[in-house]
């Protein structure tokens, strides 16, 4: 079996080594006394015997039939495998990020079932889960928190995937445990730790023909109990505009260039009962918005550069405080800087000199987050954890009039009852104070079932709460296509969460098919949005809906089939509903499919991987206002069906130590759509129509690893 892992220790804890098979499938190693023998390879189940000097063993590899290999943390009392989880956890691992050759998050979810990725030609791209997006999808990156939203979104785009081992998707009520933003689920981004290796190197590069250019570069090194690790990426986009022959004054684009930079350093200590991280990454970007020429003067243009700027640093700990117990702490600040230059550009004097002081602004948003959780297992069938997660944001800037703080501070205990192995149940309970709106106790209840072998049952129910964010409450946004002002008078939102998943899987040799079903209920009181101003269509304000409850409802349907581990084909479908603005009770429903290969060639080495997507048509509903009145004239609109389609080829090169990846995204071409109601405020693609992609692009992929184990 060629590139298996595998880990020999004496018995004696004497010494430890790590080899990997090559492609004959052959490892040498000289030992002169016995060793435990560890060996795991994606796919397959892992296994551990001992191994004897002059003894000869054989160790059967059995094909997994689902991802039971995969260990998940996100929403966890402790680590524990995929398939064992209370929850319906998804992972989207190393396999899926070569396949797709990804650059960002947004390009690793755009053709995930039931995920709905938006764009913004200004604001970037935004995720939806369970129909509800922007402040109600919690993102963490090795579970800290990210902030930094705009307008609700946080722009995937900015995200990028060159140092992340995996993604955890955890849908449904999660508020117990992360507190506000995690009423439609949680996306836990897991960085890469690699332990093993003594020195390891690796350098990336890739190039997109819509004018992308990305270099990315990693060091990582181990010394006994210590690992550290340094990266750093670059990448640049040229922009983007679909208009063809345009007038010489017209120096705007739809898609904005962006130039990004990227870095990030760890160092990890582990000895047998602590493990202490300290992590620092630092994230620039700078994005050019082209001023047309002015009228009568078009020699000159005002050019607008928004500068982004975010700083995470993290100290975490786990102790093992007993055989049974454990003491995990998270400590974190993040600040986040937005600023916006406006310049005034003469094409004819070829000079560029700051605009006047009322164009410039600088909005600045600092985060202070503790998080502490002791677990403990009173008995294999009871297992309880309790916390405490405290986190305190405050911004500051002219267009937040000064400064404004909001703290949220809360207790949670959770219960852990396995009264078999084939029945679990948990309970929780968070005690929520927060420094500006009264909030209540919110509970969940879980529980996983296998009521026969590889049948999966897993069903929660849970309430939330969410303060309005200081944005929400302060901020004025306003660039070319959003004039959006917060509310002093929002109302915190109260929500209550169903989910049922259900999983069933068939292994028959080195294949098997797996079935998947999961269906999802929201109801939010005093939802949060904003609506328009009747006389000014590009002016909104944050406002809590009126007339009722908010909800939404849907189902998603997938199977997969496997022949490991040469093709895996996997096909879905499933319908989002949303509520109608002006009958909440009523639900506008949207579909979405998708069919996803992977094919693995071994003879010549080289992998073909297919993704599609449909999504359907997507109803949405924008009310008018006038000062004071409320809501008025509300309009349903839409934004029409589209497809996706992206192929992959990748193979490896010199004993795998390089990588090589080619393939088309966007075969079919897609750029603007139609639509109704949308285009004139978010548009910027006519006004009938909105951007999702810049059309078919090609692409190659380089990434080259040295590792020395």
């Amino acid at each position: 079996m060629p590139f298996a892992n595998i880990c020999f220790e004496a018995l004696d804890k004497s010494s430890i080594d790590y080899k990997v098979t090559g492609d004959s499938g052959r490892v040498e190693y000289n030992m002169h006394k016995a060793v435990q023998v560890a060996i795991s390879c994606i796919g397959y189940v892992s296994q551990i015997d001992t191994l004897n000097p002059g003894k000869n063993i054989i160790v059967y590899m059995s094909p997994a039939d689902y991802s039971v290999d995969e260990v998940v943390v996100t929403g966890q009392l402790k680590p524990v495998r995929a398939d064992k989880s209370i929850y319906n956890v998804k992972v989207l691992g190393k396999g899926l990020i070569e396949n797709k050759a990804a650059t960002n998050i947004e390009n690793l979810l755009n053709t995930e079932l039931g995920i709905r990725v938006t764009q913004d030609a200004s604001l970037g791209s935004g995720i939806s889960l369970q129909g509800l997006s922007g402040e109600h999808v919690k993102i963490l990156v090795d579970g800290v928190p990210l902030i930094g939203r705009q307008n609700g979104i946080l722009d995937l785009g900015q995200l990028s995937i060159y140092n992340v081992d995996h993604i955890e998707i955890v849908e449904g009520p999660m508020s117990v445990i992360y507190g506000s933003n995690a009423l439609a689920g949680a996306i836990n981004i897991i960085t890469k730790k690699d332990t093993r290796s003594k020195f390891s190197a690796h350098a990336g590069t890739y190039y997109e023909t819509v004018g992308r250019y990305n270099a990315n570069a990693s060091f990582n090194l181990n010394r006994h109990r210590h690992t550290l690790n340094v990266s750093g990426a670059r990448e640049f986009f040229q922009g983007f505009d679909p208009l063809e022959n345009k007038p010489y004054w017209q120096r705007s684009m739809l898609w904005n260039p962006k130039l990004q930079y990227k870095a990030n350093a760890d160092y990890l200590y582990r000895s047998p009962n602590l493990k202490i991280g300290l992590s620092s990454s630092y994230f620039h970007e700078e994005l050019r918005n082209y001023g047309d020429l002015q009228y009568r003067r078009y020699e000159v243009a005002f050019d607008d550069f928004h500068f982004t700027k975010r700083w995470v640093n993290s100290l975490d700990a786990s102790i093992s405080t007993g055989t049974r117990s454990r003491l995990d702490l998270l400590t974190a600040f993040s600040s986040y800087a937005k600023e916006k230059k406006t310049y005034v550009k003469n094409l004819a004097e070829m000079t560029t000199v700051l605009a006047a002081p009322s164009l410039q602004d600088t909005t600045i948003f600092n985060s202070i987050g503790f998080r502490a959780t002791y677990v403990f297992e009173l008995s294999e069938r009871f297992m309880s954890q309790a916390g405490t997660d405290l986190n305190y944001e405050y911004g500051e800037g002219k267009r937040l009039e000064g400064k404004k703080e909001i703290g949220d501070y809360a207790g949670f205990v959770n219960l852990n009852y396995n009264p078999w192995e084939q029945l679990k149940f948990q309970g929780g309970l968070r005690f929520i104070y927060n420094t500006s709106y009264e909030a209540p106790v919110v509970y969940s209840i879980s529980t996983r079932a296998e009521p026969f072998d590889k049948f999966i049952v897993r069903a929660s129910y849970g309430k939330g709460f969410r303060s309005p964010s200081l944005k929400e409450l302060w901020l004025e946004f306003n660039d070319i296509n959003h004039n959006i002002y917060g509310n002093q008078d929002l109302k915190a939102e109260y929500s209550s969460n169903l989910n049922l998943n259900l999983q069933y899987s068939l292994g028959f040799g080195n294949s098997s098919i797996e079935f998947e079903s999961n269906f999802f209920y929201n109801r939010i009181q005093e939802k949060i949005d904003f609506v328009f101003d009747k006389t000014d269509p590009t002016r909104a304000q944050y406002i809590n809906i009126p007339g009722g409850d908010y909800q939404t409802a849907g189902f998603q349907l997938k199977t997969t089939y496997k022949l490991h581990p040469r093709f895996t084909l996997s096909a879905g479908y499933g319908e989002t509903g949303l509520s109608k603005l002006y009958d909440l009770q009523s639900l506008a429903w949207s579909p979405d499919a998708t069919v996803n290969f992977n094919y693995k060639n071994l003879k010549y080495k080289f992998s073909l991987a297919g993704f599609y997507k449909y999504t359907g048509r997507v109803f949405n509903y924008r009310g008018s206002f006038f000062e004071g009145e409320g809501v008025t004239d509300i309009e349903e609109y839409y934004i029409d069906e589209f497809h996706m389609l992206d192929f992959t080829l990748s193979r490896p090169f010199f004993s795998s130590a390089l990588d090589v990846a080619i393939g088309v995204k966007n075969l079919l071409d897609v750029e603007n759509i139609s639509s109704t109601g949308s285009g004139a405020i978010h548009g910027g693609g006519g006004g009938n129509s909105s951007p999702v992609a810049y059309g078919r692009t090609y692409f190659i992929q380089l990434t080259y690893s040295f590792i020395n184990y």
